[in-house]
């Protein structure tokens, strides 16, 4: 049986996502398996996808996610190095580098590792919720306690519950358009799952964002679609939901009591009211570094940042923290702009609505910027951006040629 390096490839690129989260646990001769990975991509994009270097924008976040720390180190005020924060940096931007290089089929591949990465990880998390056996976690602030629902956390193999919430959020929706498609039944068991593990984490971010990113795909999808008498059927269905439960509320009180759960916050734990001192802190801090200051976002404060927008804006400058939140509204645009020339391709709406809450899921976990998910998330929207671009250049330069035939036939015709 000979094997073809092809096949190797999608293999290992089917295999990304979930290699990304569980090599993180594995080391041989002090040497963390995920250090080897992210080196094997740099190898792989400097040797074979130099393409993604001739590319703007992937050359303006990597000279800034890269250099920018080193300059305003030398020349700016930040009181130390962080090199462990500058090595998680540089590696997820070798992630995005390498999803952004891929050629469709690939990205296609790894669209679909991305969704059985989220099964296999919900389904691992729905044991740890039923079972409280965990595998890998050692984590005894979700281990020994109980959430909200008084069942067990989901972990996985995640530092915390809320990174597998994030992890979930942020790919499920893109990488499950595909099988949405295809089986409409197997995606609904799936959707549930997914949010089952989502819940039970007790991330309420997460659960709101996973809510909304679908309202807003369907909600859009309808109209561009002008389907107007569809849309107003799902404003119905909402509102009869919304009968319902007043109903269920008049008979039982147990709408109240779930609203009541979900928004009751523990004055006592360490989070209440340390988000609104975090970014107070870093904001302010930032307001003193116009041109960043390295590792400042975790030196002012005893806490991570908890905000990728402020963290880029405190460690990074406010010139680059303007240049992200362009990216993401031309990103946004483009997207958009591909919903109303495609109103049936359903991967651009998800594209759409994911980057329409990706001001909120990058404030999840605690180091944000320190998370592959978030760099894998950019590189797919990057890619797509790259893909519909070189699509449209296709399209047009056909125009072109198909416009010297014409030209050229009228010519032959009046002067043959």
């Amino acid at each position: 049986m000979v094997i073809s390096k092809r096949s190797l490839k999608e293999a290992f690129v089917y295999l990304l996502p979930l290699l990304s989260i569980l090599l993180q646990w594995v080391s041989v001769a002090g040497i963390n398996m995920s250090w080897l990975l992210s080196m094997y991509l740099l190898f792989s994009i400097v040797t074979r996808n130099k393409v993604v270097f001739k590319k703007n924008v992937t050359v303006a976040i990597f000279l800034i996610a890269v250099i920018v720390p080193l300059i305003n180190f030398l020349f700016g005020k930040a009181q130390s190095f962080n090199i462990t924060l500058y090595i998680s940096i540089v590696t997820g931007v070798v992630f995005l580098l390498y999803v952004v290089s891929l050629e469709n089929d690939l990205f296609i591949k790894f669209l679909n590792g991305s969704l059985t990465a989220c099964i296999l990880f919900s389904i691992w998390g729905e044991y740890e919720v039923v079972t409280g056996h965990y595998i890998l976690s050692n984590n005894v602030v979700f281990t020994e306690g109980l959430n909200w629902n008084n069942t067990h956390y989901p972990i996985a193999a995640f530092p915390n519950t809320n990174d597998i919430a994030q992890f979930l959020v942020m790919l499920f929706p893109i990488s499950s358009y595909s099988l949405l498609k295809k089986n409409k039944v197997v995606w609904a068991i799936a959707t549930i799952l997914v949010f089952g593990v989502i819940y039970a984490s007790a991330s309420r971010l997460c659960m709101m964002a996973f809510v909304i990113i679908w309202f807003i795909t369907l909600s859009i999808k309808l109209l561009l679609e002008n389907r107007a008498k569809s849309f107003i059927k799902l404003l119905m269905t909402v509102f009869a939901i919304c009968i319902c439960l007043s109903i269920l509320e008049a008979e039982t009180g147990l709408v109240t009591s779930v609203i009541i759960n979900f928004m009751k916050v523990d004055s006592n734990a360490a989070y209440y009211g340390a988000r609104s001192d975090i970014y107070s802190t870093v904001f302010n801090t930032a307001l003193k570094l116009p041109f960043g200051g390295f590792g400042s976002a975790y030196e002012v404060y005893v806490m991570p940042p908890h905000n990728l927008f402020l963290y880029i804006l405190c460690d990074y400058g406010w010139i680059p923290a303007l240049l992200f939140v362009s990216l993401l509204i031309m990103l946004a645009v483009i997207f958009f702009k591909q919903m109303r020339r495609a109103p049936h391709d359903l991967q651009y709406y998800l594209l759409f609505s994911s980057l329409c809450m990706f001001p909120v899921l990058s404030c999840v976990s605690s180091t944000n910027e320190q998370r592959k998910i978030i760099w894998m998330i950019l590189g797919i929207m990057i890619n797509r951006y790259y893909y519909l671009k070189s699509r449209k250049h296709i399209v047009d330069n056909k125009r072109q040629d198909d416009g010297r035939v014409y030209e050229h036939t009228i010519c032959v015709r009046e002067f043959g």
